[in-house]
């Protein structure tokens, strides 16, 4: 008797849970965003919601500015590895080896529109460093083995002048009478390995 209601049951069960209201009950529940203190480990944290589960957590990063006595806050979340361990590299032609997981960071990026950020978590030590570029400043955002977490005005970064050296001109060799090339300028800077001696 008791066999015979239990197809019934789960039947029940499926409709109840295949329904609109309940699927999208499912569905509609909130993302966790965990909020990591200045005094908070951040890779903890990181790997605190890996062991729980969640393999895209989203934080809010509270970091003490640098010489002042207010904070500075960031919504992020985990960003989708390019690399993983299943990931395969070789040198030179060389025997084909697996990325070391350990080897490899944990990127967080904004979950903020208009805010560009990119902090990489070591998995090893936990130390955190990264840049927040919002419309109204540039911060660099550092923590060292679970220290205080730092914010600071990020240095503006001009890149110096570069050629590719490849060129059939003297000139594309020496930086500083060229400047920068471009493919618009007619440059092409793509190399070829192969098309010229190396060894000089």
């Amino acid at each position: 008797m008791i066999f015979r209601s239990i197809p019934v049951t789960v039947t029940g069960l499926l409709l109840a849970l295949s329904s609109p209201t309940t699927t999208a009950a499912i569905n509609a529940q909130p993302h966790r965003r965990i909020n990591v203190e200045p005094g908070q480990s951040i890779a903890d944290e990181v790997r605190n919601e890996h062991a729980n589960g969640n393999l895209r957590p989203e934080f809010t990063i509270h970091a003490e500015r640098a010489g002042s006595e207010k904070s500075y806050q960031v919504n992020v979340r985990e960003a989708e590895p390019a690399v993983t361990s299943e990931t395969t590299v070789s040198f030179q032609g060389g025997e084909s080896k697996h990325v070391d997981e350990d080897a490899l960071d944990t990127l967080l990026v904004s979950a903020t529109e208009g805010t560009i950020a990119l902090i990489a978590v070591e998995k090893k030590g936990g130390k955190v460093d990264g840049i927040v570029v919002s419309s109204d400043e540039s911060i660099k955002l550092t923590q060292t083995g679970g220290q205080k977490a730092f914010a600071r005005p990020a240095e503006e970064f001009t890149p110096p002048a570069w050629g590719c050296g490849v060129g059939a001109d003297e000139n594309v060799n020496n930086v500083e009478d060229v400047g920068r090339f471009l493919f618009e300028d007619g440059h092409d800077d793509h190399h070829d390995p192969f098309d010229h001696d190396h060894s000089a």
